[in-house]
């Protein structure tokens, strides 16, 4: 959906590939001190192959799953069975803190760069008048934490408002409402429609975008602002 001008259609999608990029820079950062360069590249190495096939690093089951295989590589020359074991349990316990920091300063790094596109977007002036670019960004639907934390941290961008706390009228934010995805409580980004709920009495945008819309326990396909 698009309200004129410029439209971005799927914001959470987009930027996902590069919160996981981010995260793997942090993780990188933290632990260049306290690791060999080997383990550093076996991080950089294992983290790119692990996301491109499960297209996911910050769920809680891809960072237990982190944790696990960093503590065997750095424990991978030992010869007593039982040590090794021990070491390793070790090891995860020791690197836990560490992954929970990158994942805590990868969001606080998207929250800025979402605060960043909404207020470059009220400053560009590019239309006769001086008036800021007509523009409109979808997004909702993605449901890995990548696509949420986009999606979380553009929501408390846009509540968080301009410089006065004014409510920026450009980009148009639309979430994009949908059974399956966030519409039903049992749905992964229910917590994001809720916000979205929430932002919206407070600054009129989001626009809610129903996908589907539901009749009497049946599904439309339809669109509607």
């Amino acid at each position: 959906m698009y309200t004129g001008g410029q439209s971005i259609p799927n914001l959470d999608y987009g930027l996902a590939p590069y919160v996981a990029k981010t995260y793997i820079k942090k993780i990188v950062d933290l632990l260049e001190m306290t690791v060999s360069e080997n383990t550093l590249n076996f991080i950089k190495i294992y983290l790119k192959d692990y996301y491109k096939e499960h297209n996911d690093l910050l769920s809680e089951k891809a960072r237990k799953e982190f944790v696990k295989q960093l503590a065997i590589y750095c424990c991978n020359d030992s010869i007593n069975e039982s040590t090794h074991a021990d070491d390793i349990e070790t090891l995860i316990t020791f690197f836990v803190p560490y992954v929970e920091k990158a994942v805590e300063r990868t969001d606080k790094e998207t929250y800025q760069a979402m605060e960043a596109m909404v207020h470059n977007f009220n400053t560009l002036k590019s239309r006769s008048g001086g008036q800021v670019p007509f523009s409109s960004i979808n997004f909702g639907t993605d449901t890995t934490e990548e696509g949420r934390m986009v999606s979380r941290n553009f929501l408390k961008a846009i509540d968080a408002g301009l410089g006065k706390h004014e409510t920026s009228i450009f980009p148009v934010a639309i979430f994009q409402v949908k059974r399956g995805f966030n519409y039903n409580k049992e749905d992964p980004n229910y917590d994001l429609f809720e916000l979205s709920c929430t932002v919206s009495s407070r600054r009129l945008f989001p626009k809610l975008n129903w996908g589907q819309y539901i009749v009497q326990n049946t599904v439309y396909d339809g669109k509607s602002c």
